[in-house]
């Protein structure tokens, strides 16, 4: 009869010592373990870095949206737009009885405005800027009325707020 090997003697069999001891085998899964361990470390730092990525590259997308300009890029069209207006020699309108001046005074915005391709947030503000003396008194409260009202102001209700007046 055959006798088992035994497991605690190297010497007798040390195939058996090295498969079924706490030696070489629990150090290799010890070492996989570990290896696990940092690849998945590695893993999710590159995850991260992926994501920043992400967020630096959507965020040059949108700057190239917008043409590259920044808030002080939007400053200075704004200022041209206002220097072309200006070119134009729009009239002041002071805003006492003269419906037929008020008219005349509104279609050369207009005249001008076409010219220059606007919004209406840009032909509100410039045509605004034009309003003195009573008028301007007239816009003032006006503003203050529609913006309180949380209503946009628009061209359309601007000129229908001006010849109501």
């Amino acid at each position: 009869m055959v006798s088992e090997p035994c497991r605690s003697c190297p010497d007798q069999n040390p195939v058996n010592y090295m498969l079924y001891s706490n030696g070489i085998l629990s150090y290799l899964r010890y070492l996989l373990w570990c290896f696990v361990v940092v690849l998945t470390c590695w893993l999710v730092l590159l995850f991260k870095i992926a994501a920043a990525f992400n967020v630096v590259a959507q965020f040059l997308a949108q700057a190239q949206g917008n043409g590259g300009h920044g808030q002080e890029d939007q400053g200075e069209e704004e200022e041209r737009r206002f220097d072309r207006f200006t070119r134009n020699k729009p009239s002041t309108f002071k805003g006492r009885f003269d419906p037929e001046g008020a008219l005349t005074w509104k279609e050369s915005m207009e005249r001008i405005f076409r010219a220059m391709v606007t919004n209406d947030d840009q032909k509100v503000r410039l045509a605004t800027h034009m309003l003195v003396e009573e008028a301007e008194c007239w816009w003032t409260s006006t503003k203050k009325r529609i913006e309180d009202s949380g209503d946009a102001i628009t061209w359309v209700r601007f000129k229908n707020g001006f010849f109501k007046k």
